[in-house]
């Protein structure tokens, strides 16, 4: 075999593996195709500035279409950030050390469906000195 046709040889080898993981792979990434992807509505921190060691209530209005039940992930960016309690789509914040100015930072929610459909949203929350 010369060196020409192993060439051609290993080409339409390749290019025949490339058509056939083409045509094989799960289209829906894992999902199921008819799932509707939640819908967040609304994400609210009540209040946006809180005085340092008090806290704040970030509230998640979610919905979807499929009536599926939602689950809440919750994520604090910023190390002065302390969760106090979460319920569902309801999480008390508040600040684990002294700040000595307007300190701000953001929470990431994803809601989740169980049907592999996620929305993922975020809010500024700031926090100041006493």
């Amino acid at each position: 075999m010369t060196r020409y046709s192993r060439f051609a040889l290993l080409l339409s080898l390749l290019a025949g593996a490339m058509i056939l993981s083409v045509g094989c792979g799960d289209d829906d990434n894992g999902t199921n195709s008819s799932n509707h992807v939640p819908a967040i509505l609304s994400i609210t921190a009540d209040p946006d500035t809180f005085v340092v060691y008090n806290y704040t209530t970030i509230t998640v209005t979610a919905e979807d279409e499929d009536n599926d039940p939602l689950s809440y992930t919750w994520d604090q960016r910023a190390s002065w950030m302390l969760p106090l309690a979460s319920s569902a789509n309801i999480l008390e914040l508040s600040n684990c050390c002294e700040v000595s100015q307007l300190t701000g930072g953001y929470v990431v929610v994803t809601v989740s469906d169980g049907q592999g459909g996620q929305a993922v949203d975020s809010i500024q929350i700031w926090v100041r000195p006493a």
